[in-house]
């Protein structure tokens, strides 16, 4: 339902003229990310605000206690390992587009297609099952990668 919710916006975008954006973006705030989009722990606040997501449910799927998935998310800590990351952004439903962002704006590398193994995440994106971590690492081990990193950390 978020994905029809975001192409809809998408369509609603491409029929807006230019000297009409401004007003159209005014009338559809709500819609919007608000803040420094440049800013990780905004744009993570405000995907799970907008999107109603269980921070803490996401956290547990990820292996990750609450303390320290909400220190990873707020800025307390920082994890060098990208699979968190990863792990985070498909278990709240986004879109690679903002796994992308989210990754971006954590300081590590974007999902790239070329790279075999970001190609099979990028594929679970489009494709898995978005209640657990399984479907993406039977993916990703059937095609002899590693899965997803989960901490022990709980």
């Amino acid at each position: 339902m978020k994905e029809k919710k975001e192409a809809s916006f998408e369509e609603l975008l491409s029929k807006v003229k230019a000297e009409q954006a401004e007003l159209f973006l005014q009338v559809h705030k709500d819609i919007l990310l608000h803040g420094d989009i440049r800013d990780f722990k905004t744009f993570m606040k405000e995907y799970f605000d907008f999107h109603k997501v269980n921070r803490s449910l996401i956290f547990s799927k990820c292996g990750l206690s609450d303390k320290y998935g909400y220190s990873i998310i707020y800025g307390d800590k920082h994890t060098s390992k990208r699979d968190y990351i990863i792990s985070i952004c498909f278990l709240a439903g986004m879109r690679k587009e903002e796994c992308n962002i989210a990754l971006e704006l954590y300081g590590m590398n974007r999902l790239m297609p070329r790279v075999k193994r970001d190609a099979l995440i990028i594929v679970a994106f489009h494709d898995c099952d978005r209640r657990d971590l399984s479907e993406i690492n039977d993916l990703l081990t059937a095609s002899g990668e590693n899965s997803l990193e989960q901490s022990n950390n709980l």
